[in-house]
């Protein structure tokens, strides 16, 4: 292959983990189990770091009854070697530019240097926006941001701790690159490509208070002072739902000083009449502001964008550990773009993606009967909420 070709070959981290050829994955899906993709996530997360064998297994698999724990992580070791050289889409041999060898008594994944990692790229660009003041390049580098980061990273494994450390990471540094931007922007008055990165922004993550902050501020400026307190609102009680935590005091101090100008506006001043020559500019922002404030009204009548699921066993010995019971259940019980977590012994939590309330039933009762076939001797209780979390679609 020419180097050309080479510039092709990609790791894809943020969403769904996968390698990809000329923007094509070189895994036959048939051929990979959950060990094995959860073994190249650790190589890609450790990459060019030699990671001994008992280091693997106790970060991959904890609580394994392996007879030979070494030979297992040999097997799917051979199983990843295959992929990189036979077994793929391509039926190409990829060793020359991913490959995993022997070193310092453990394994290492060797990278070429044409081997370009989404997650390398997004921190450059990162470190390149600190700099920027032109309103191109900063606009520029929000469109790159947003074609990298189309997820959380490594999203389809994120139930393992390991991965869940990367994640909070990234998570901070997408959040923190998007408020600076932000805040450049206010400065140069731009507030309609504010509010819109900001809605691009909460399909990832919505509860970001720095975030939310800017935008009802920019919503402020443009004369939207009713959906500004309809989204303050609407915030606040998912920020209680979800995390049970209540708005900072710099939201709670925007907020009072927004009702107070909209009372003040509402009792004290006359009606504006309409003027037809009125600045476009002007219309516009009208427009935008009532079609805004007729979404912001139906915001909770909308179907939930995702779904928040929690498991929690109550056992009355309280000696019993759930965890690899949690794993199994919520493995058979969810769909493939669902992702858990196992919080502790007796917890786990759920990310349900685009599913109705009437499909809340269906779920509970789908756990519910994994977990006693599974647990089929237990005296322990289960309990399972479902806390639907609104959104314009």
């Amino acid at each position: 292959m020419n180097s050309e070709k080479l510039k092709e070959f990609k790791i894809k981290t943020f969403g769904t983990t996968d390698i990809q050829y000329n923007e094509k994955s070189i895994f036959l899906e048939k051929h990979i189990d959950s060990k094995t993709v959860a073994l190249l996530r650790y190589f890609i997360i450790n990459r060019d770091i030699p990671c001994k064998a008992e280091k693997i297994i106790e970060d991959l698999w904890p609580d394994n009854d392996y007879i030979d724990e070494k030979k297992v992580l040999q097997t799917y070791i051979h199983r990843l070697r295959n992929m990189f050289t036979k077994e793929n889409s391509f039926k190409t041999d990829f060793s020359a530019y991913i490959n995993i060898i022997h070193k310092g008594g453990g394994y290492q994944l060797n990278l070429s240097e044409d081997t370009e990692i989404d997650a390398d790229v997004f921190l450059a660009v990162i470190g390149e926006a600190v700099n920027y003041e032109n309103y191109n390049d900063l606009m520029e580098t929000v469109r790159s941001l947003q074609s990298i980061y189309a997820g959380h990273f490594m999203i389809d494994g994120a139930h393992n701790h390991v991965i869940i450390k990367q994640q909070n990471y990234y998570r901070r540094e997408y959040c923190s690159a998007v408020a600076i931007i932000l805040s450049k922007l206010t400065e140069l008055g731009e507030y309609n490509d504010i509010i819109n990165i900001c809605e691009s922004f909460f399909i990832i993550d919505d509860l970001n208070e720095s975030i939310n902050y800017m935008f009802m501020k920019a919503l402020i400026k443009t004369g939207q002072v009713s959906h500004a307190i309809k989204h303050y609102d609407f915030i606040t009680k998912k920020m209680r739902d979800i995390m049970d935590i209540g708005p900072s005091s710099d939201m709670q101090m925007l907020y009072k000083s927004i009702k107070k100008e909209s009372t003040k506006i509402t009792y004290d001043s006359a009606p504006e009449k309409h003027d037809s020559t009125a600045n476009p500019d002007n219309i516009y922002n009208m427009v935008r502001s009532i079609v805004d404030e007729i979404i912001a009204e139906r915001l909770d009548n909308k179907k939930a964008m995702y779904s928040v699921l929690k498991l929690v066993v109550t056992d009355p010995s309280d000696q019993n550990d759930y965890t690899d019971i949690f794993e199994t259940v919520m493995l058979r019980s969810l769909r493939i773009r669902d992702i858990y977590a196992v919080l502790d012994k007796h917890t786990s939590i759920a990310i349900l993606y685009g599913i109705t309330d009437k499909a809340h039933e269906m779920i509970k009762k789908r756990i519910t009967d994994c977990f006693y076939k599974i647990a089929a001797n237990t005296t322990a209780e289960i309990k399972l909420t479902i806390m639907p979390a609104y959104g314009i679609e």
